[in-house]
């Protein structure tokens, strides 16, 4: 019966505790994200001492790298030259971000070993952004490694070296 008078419209029920305000709703858009830079190299390396060769390093998501920041390569052999960029110090090398493509790294010619170069992206205040890390083996000419070769030297009497006839 009361479905009935409702139904008709006999009886006013007031809906306003249930009421919504669409003027008052603002929307928002949600805010944009902004992906992290990421900075990447191989993590190893070959290189001959003296040689020019090839150092591919990668910034993606480049929107998110704060204005003025730098690429800072670390832990190079002394006297070590990027093809890009300038030194820092003894060891470091500076680049800005747009100079990283097509990088060449020559070694001196006295660079033996390996080194661990870290690459960072160093915002203006000094705080690193994003880092990697290449190990380098550094690989010398054959012209630079002499092998002398041995001779087993003739002992004569009371064990004293002789020189030997040809």
């Amino acid at each position: 019966v009361l479905g009935g008078i409702f139904w008709l419209g006999a009886v006013n029920v007031s809906w306003s505790t249930f009421r919504t305000h669409t003027a008052d709703v603002k929307t928002v858009a949600p805010q944009s994200v902004v992906p992290a830079p990421v900075l990447s190299s191989p993590p190893t390396m070959e290189a001959s001492v003296g040689r020019d060769i090839s150092f591919p390093i990668a910034l993606d998501a480049t929107d998110g790298v704060p204005a003025r920041s730098i690429i800072t390569v670390r832990g190079l052999p002394k006297g070590s030259k990027l093809s890009s960029g300038r030194p820092c110090d003894e060891t470091g090398w500076n680049l800005k971000p747009d100079e990283i493509g097509d990088l060449h790294l020559v070694l001196p010619n006295n660079a033996r070993g390996e080194a661990k170069l870290i690459v960072q992206l160093v915002a203006v205040d000094g705080a690193v952004i994003t880092d990697t890390t290449t190990f380098l083996e550094i690989l010398t000419n054959s012209a630079d490694t002499k092998v002398e070769p041995t001779q087993t030297p003739v002992l004569g009497e009371h064990g004293k070296a002789v020189e030997e006839e040809n």
